[in-house]
């Protein structure tokens, strides 16, 4: 049995995949093949500015695009990191990171439902 805010948490999560595959979907449909690509790539400048604008919490952002919960500190610092090299597009070596297509689409949703938030 789950708990409200487990049952929440789930509705919550379920209704952004949802909403993300409605989405996913209607582009490769109505856009094409090629067009879907330029789209991802608009959402990845999109996304990508509005990260380094400075106008959010990313420990926030990484905890939801990841899922974490209720994990211990090291967990939560991994996931930081790694949201964070992703965000540079690099780690401490150079070595390139970047966000996958299906993350760049969360995260575009997210920054959606941000700014609607905010009006």
């Amino acid at each position: 049995m789950l708990t409200e805010n487990q049952k929440k948490q789930l509705e919550e999560k379920i209704y952004r995949l949802i909403k993300e595959s409605i989405f996913e979907t209607g582009d490769s449909h109505s856009e094409g093949g090629s067009k879907h690509g330029d789209n991802i790539q608009a959402k990845r400048a999109s996304v990508q500015a509005w990260l380094k604008s400075g106008q959010i919490n990313h420990a926030a952002l990484a905890y939801e695009l990841y899922n974490v919960q209720d994990s211990d500190e090291e967990t939560k610092g991994a996931y930081r990191s790694e949201f964070s090299k992703k965000v540079r597009g690099k780690d401490a070596d150079g070595n390139p990171y970047d966000f996958t297509d299906d993350e760049i689409n969360t995260l575009y949703n997210m920054k959606d439902s941000f700014i609607s938030d905010i009006n």
